[in-house]
């Protein structure tokens, strides 16, 4: 896992718009998918709610050739809104969603010391 960051949302755009993906988001995710849809979100929701320190969001990555980006997976500390991610369609079923999970509830309950997930 690595921190999301703004040069991500390229990478994120190419996967993200796929039906396989978005019908499972939250339902102010839009279908289509906007074109600048990735760029949008990094840029003015997620890196800014990661500086306000109630997000922290990884980018789910592959070290095989060819290396990259193949989803994401966050915490935030709002309530009713604790944990999401999404994984590329070719990479689900495999054990990056369970490893990337085993990582992120870690953080939550061991170096953001919270109780429980909401």
């Amino acid at each position: 896992l690595k921190p999301l960051e703004a040069e991500d949302a390229s990478q994120i755009q190419v996967l993200y718009p796929l039906c396989e993906i978005v019908r499972y988001m939250v339902s102010s995710v839009t279908w289509p998918y906007p074109d600048i849809g990735e760029e949008n979100y990094v840029n003015n929701v997620a890196l800014t709610d990661m500086e306000k320190g109630i997000a922290w969001i990884w980018t789910i990555r592959i070290s095989a050739a060819p290396p990259g980006l193949i989803g994401l997976i966050w915490l935030y500390d709002v309530e009713d809104n604790n944990r999401g991610f999404w994984l590329a369609p070719e990479y689900q079923g495999q054990v990056f969603m369970r490893e990337a999970s085993n990582v992120d509830t870690d953080y939550w309950f061991n170096t953001l010391n919270n109780l429980s997930y909401t």
